[in-house]
């Protein structure tokens, strides 16, 4: 359409005749040179100039009224202008309803155009339009103009120059198109492309995506070196070519052949000592239809090592690092359950350490805390990996045997006593201890450990008469 504009007026054999139409009336507060009142009309095949004033609009002269419909129906600005673009011959109707100038003003001020483009536009407008003035190639540009209520229009500005038969440049002759909408999409895309580029790069994740076939489309984020991945090694190509280069730190493709069936998926992958939940979604086009497969994977090994602290303290103590009381009635009761199933025994074994109080009162609380661990250490170090080694509270301590007879159980405390007498490390610590064996002792915990603890004193007795 717009080709056959410019085809239309860049005729000056046709019979089209495009003048201003003039309504004479007086003129008040309208400064003009010489040069600058003296619109151009076409059609004689030279430049004709008249002196002009009050109300201006275009009028067509000739038979073809149709191109006036169409140049008033396009919903772009028509226009011509001398080669400076500092005066205008010819605006179209469509320019005062889109910037709210009358077409008075385009015509009749000097500069209009240039005075009302944006500041930072405006050397750039002018350095184009001064190109095509001296003869150069013009080209397309976009730039902003003021409209009269004070909004930023940005208008997409199609330059053409006009020549006598001589070759010389008689006028510019263009379109103007309004892209504002198209410029503010594009705004939008571009601040939400940064912020996916933010988000990518400051947030401890990886993004991808695949085609229909798993070939990898877009690959990044901030986690892809501690994986050693390089997305430019592996964008456009297949998830089954990738871990052929025995990198295949993606998800399984069967995960993602679920995604391409329409199935949601949440996961865990441990890689390179990093833990990263992973999430798969079926990719859909604007009619719906899957297209491929979107996934991101969140490092989350400093929340899972968190929860592993959470979870290690929750069962142990804290000062000996043993199992705490919490933990030490969970492994009794699993004890008792498999019991059960096997009839096979296990013993309870009850110590209390000597002397603490006295520990305390001569050597200070740091030095009887340091006993409670050296006790700890003992019973660690004399346990079996199936058995368990817990801090009942204050200055008892208990050790729980699967699988163990009473004569087993002595032999495990004598060692334990032992251990503690050789140590040369001040003061010297000892411990008295109790035995319990399920289920002949007890068949609850409470019966176990009111037996173990009978023993135990039992043992402090004997120890004070000797």
């Amino acid at each position: 359409m717009f080709p056959k504009v410019f085809r239309n007026l860049g005729d000056t054999q046709s019979h089209t005749n495009i003048q201003p139409y003039v309504d004479l009336a007086p003129v008040e507060n309208v400064q003009m040179s010489e040069e600058s009142s003296r619109p151009y009309a076409v059609g004689q095949g030279r430049t004709k100039r008249h002196r002009f004033a009050g109300r201006v609009r275009p009028e067509f002269g000739g038979t073809d009224r149709s191109l006036r419909d169409l140049i008033e129906g396009l919903g772009v600005i028509v226009w011509e202008a001398d080669p400076t673009m500092r005066q205008f011959h010819f605006v179209s109707p469509h320019a005062e309803g889109l910037l709210g100038y009358s077409i008075r003003r385009w015509l009749a001020e000097p500069g209009f155009w240039l005075n009302h483009i944006v500041p930072e536009d405006r050397d750039r407008v002018v350095s184009i339009c001064n190109a095509a003035a001296s003869g150069e190639m013009g080209e397309d540009f976009e730039c902003r103009m003021f409209a009269a209520d004070g909004r930023q229009v940005w208008l997409r500005n199609i330059l053409q120059v006009v020549r006598d038969e001589d070759g010389r440049i008689l006028l510019l002759r263009g379109l103007m198109v309004e892209t504002t909408e198209q410029k503010l999409n594009e705004e939008a895309l571009r601040e939400s492309r940064l912020r996916l580029q933010l988000m990518t790069e400051q947030v401890p994740a990886i993004l991808w995506s695949t085609d229909a076939e798993l070939r990898v489309t877009y690959l990044a984020g901030k986690s892809l070196p501690d994986l050693d991945l390089d997305a430019r090694q592996i964008v456009g190509s297949r998830l089954s070519e990738y871990s052929k280069t025995g990198k295949s730190k993606l998800p399984p493709i069967s995960l993602h052949l679920k995604a391409l069936g329409g199935q949601s998926i949440s996961y865990e992958v441990c890689s390179e000592g990093r833990t990263y939940q992973e999430h798969l979604e079926p990719l859909r086009n604007a009619s719906g239809m899957i297209v491929g497969c979107l996934g991101v994977a969140l490092d989350v090994t400093e929340r899972k090592r968190a929860e592993e602290q959470a979870r290690y303290l929750s069962v142990t103590d804290p000062l000996t690092g043993l199992a705490n009381y919490r933990r030490l009635l969970d492994v009794l009761n699993a004890e008792i359950q498999r019991s059960g199933r096997t009839e096979r025994p296990f013993a309870l074994l009850f110590f209390d350490l000597d002397r603490l109080k006295n520990i305390n009162d001569s050597y200070g609380h740091l030095v009887g805390s340091r006993a409670l661990c050296r006790l700890g250490n003992v019973l660690r170090v004399c346990s079996r990996v199936i058995d368990t080694a817990a801090r009942y509270g204050g200055d008892e301590f208990a050790l729980v045997l699967p699988e163990t007879e009473r004569a087993s159980a002595k032999q495990v405390s004598q060692r334990i006593a032992e251990r503690l007498s050789q140590e040369l490390e001040e003061p010297s610590l000892s411990a008295s201890v109790g035995l319990a064996i399920y289920p002949r002792d007890g068949s609850t915990i409470e019966r176990l450990f009111a037996v173990a603890d009978k023993d135990l004193y039992g043992a402090k007795a004997d120890k004070s008469r000797t």
